[in-house]
């Protein structure tokens, strides 16, 4: 995790509230055990993929993306596949064969505060359960 430390730190001053809002769901998403892997790709994203360790037939369940395309805004976009995705304010988009190639539903937020930061928590939460095995 490494290069997402140094690329977090090296974030500057545009779109702190995406910064903070990813912060704060990596911190929760380590606070569940899960296993997590980043993949960077400048200018592009920076992922961040939740999983459970030694879940061979779907090492990751869900991901929470840096949209990277303009570092001035920054944005999150955060897919999971649709089957352990509940999310009962439909906040989120149906993506059909979005994730893997299968259907995902997928968050994109570009405004953050405190509701929506915990109703992303709830939502991974509820997928991780949903996704053990």
């Amino acid at each position: 995790m490494k290069n997402l430390n140094d690329f977090l730190q090296n974030w500057g001053e545009d779109s702190p509230e995406t910064k903070e809002m990813f912060e704060h769901l990596y911190e929760f998403a380590q606070s569940l055990g899960l296993e997590l892997q980043y993949i960077g790709r400048p200018g592009v994203s920076h992922s961040l993929r939740l999983g459970w360790p030694g879940n061979a037939e779907r090492p990751f369940f869900a991901m929470v993306d840096i949209i990277d395309d303009d570092p001035e805004e920054r944005w999150l976009s955060i897919c999971m596949y649709a089957d352990v995705a509940d999310d009962p304010q439909e906040k989120g988009d149906w993506i059909p064969k979005g994730l893997n190639n299968q259907d995902a539903v997928c968050f994109d937020i570009d405004e953050t505060d405190e509701d929506i930061t915990a109703y992303m928590q709830q939502v991974i939460a509820k997928a991780a359960e949903k996704s053990k095995r």
